[in-house]
């Protein structure tokens, strides 16, 4: 049953539903009839996500696997990328066309595709297909080479969608879109935490800092991989996560885990996950087969709304059998204006390219000045223009930057990403 689906066309629920996590092995779809009332329609619910997995590493082959449906293990010492997309149903949906778009610089291995009902334009590749199945769960792995010699910590993003082409409707569109940000490294600790917004094309990121808009409750997905380096298998696994006293607890969702695994609240916002009896091979025996991850989401709270500069961290602490702990990396989200501040009327203020590297082309509405600052309000670069002009910025640092537009009786402000 999704909430968000029945609040989107103007249902609610008056039943009392109990979740319990156990077990992440998920059956077909279940279909419930619901009497809304009036005549009776069908419809089809496609969805799509992007969830990633080991890592995403510079000068390797990176691995993307279409997975609509079961999840898996991606391939073994390379970058991997999950697209998920499928039919929650009740009805079939036909045609329809599904698109992954993937980093400028990053090339596609086609002969790797297996469905060959596929176009590529720019970095773009649109699937046209079709299907007369209510439900449906279908794979294919893509491998994409990652160029050498990029700064580490370059954000990469990976963005899907699914749209149906033929007479019936969509049940939601709410999850017709998905996205994935990754970090180009050099190296990985085979232990780490990620963290996503919903369209994390919007987000604006810079290191370990993504930035939240404070005018919206963000839901926030956090992925947590781990790996057995040691020399005998690994039996029991557990994970600690303390929760930001910023998220809503109530509002956690459980979306995939690798192995069978329960969920234990320990209260506090301290989750417990337990992956008891996993046998969890070791690298040097079975390098395919040593590693797991488990995915989940959660909200921020509605009290952080408005609210500039709320910080959310997370750190996961994993434990091996009888071993200590091994500590995580330390996501953070700071609340941030996202879509930029506006004075007085809104202007047509346009900036181009973001990120940029040496310089940044502006436009706005007549003769204006310019500002740039950086996030903690100091003043960098000012200057006049007259409607359009370039404007040089190799000498800032990388990092992201505030630049104003600044006229007669307007104002407008939007941020960039100095690379």
């Amino acid at each position: 049953v999704s909430p968000q689906w029945l609040s989107a066309n103007g249902y609610s629920m008056n039943q009392t539903f109990i979740f319990l996590y156990g077990s992440t092995t998920i059956p077909n779809p279940v279909m419930f009839p619901v009497n809304c009332g009036g005549t009776t329609s069908t419809c089809a619910d496609l969805w799509t996500t992007v969830t990633p997995w080991i890592g995403y590493y510079q000068g390797t082959v990176a691995t993307v696997k279409l997975n609509w449906g079961n999840y898996g293990p991606g391939s073994p010492g390379v970058a991997t990328v999950k697209l998920n997309w499928g039919n929650y149903g009740p009805g079939s949906p036909g045609s329809y066309t599904l698109t992954l778009t993937f980093p400028a610089g990053v090339t596609v291995n086609t002969s790797s595709i297996q469905n060959s009902s596929y176009t590529i334009t720019g970095n773009t590749i649109t699937w046209t297909l079709n299907s007369a199945l209510s439900s449906f769960n279908n794979y294919d792995n893509i491998t994409f080479n990652v160029p050498s010699g990029l700064p580490s910590g370059t954000p990469h993003y990976f963005t899907s969608t699914i749209t149906p082409t033929g007479n019936l409707t969509d049940c939601s569109s709410l999850n017709n879109a998905g996205s994935l940000l990754q970090l180009l490294g050099n190296s990985y600790d085979p232990n780490d935490k990620l963290v996503a917004r919903p369209n994390e094309t919007e987000q604006m990121f810079f290191n370990d800092v993504s930035y939240l808009d404070i005018d919206a409750v963000e839901k926030l997905t956090y992925t947590v991989r781990f790996q057995n380096t040691g020399t005998a298998p690994a039996q029991n696994i557990y994970i600690l996560d303390t929760l930001s006293s910023n998220l809503n607890w109530s509002s956690f969702s459980l979306i995939e885990s690798s192995h069978p695994m329960q969920v234990v609240n320990l209260g506090n916002g301290i989750l417990r996950f337990e992956f008891s009896q996993i046998w969890l091979a070791d690298s040097t025996t079975n390098e395919e087969e040593s590693h797991g991850h488990l995915v989940y989401s959660i909200s921020e709270n509605a009290s952080v709304l408005g609210q500039v500069g709320i910080e959310i961290e997370n750190t996961a602490y994993i434990y091996f059998d009888w071993n200590d702990p091994i500590v995580t990396n330390t996501t953070y989200n700071v609340n941030q204006l996202i879509g930029g501040v506006e004075e007085s009327n809104k202007t047509a203020f346009k900036i181009f390219p973001n990120p940029a590297s040496s310089e940044l082309n502006l436009l706005c509405e007549g003769v204006f000045r310019y500002q740039i600052s950086d996030m903690s309000g100091r003043l960098l670069l000012q200057g006049t223009v007259n409607q359009s002009d370039k404007i040089r910025i190799a000498d800032l640092n990388a990092g992201v930057y505030n630049i104003t537009c600044i006229t007669e009786n307007k104002v407008q402000t939007l941020r960039f990403i100095k690379q």
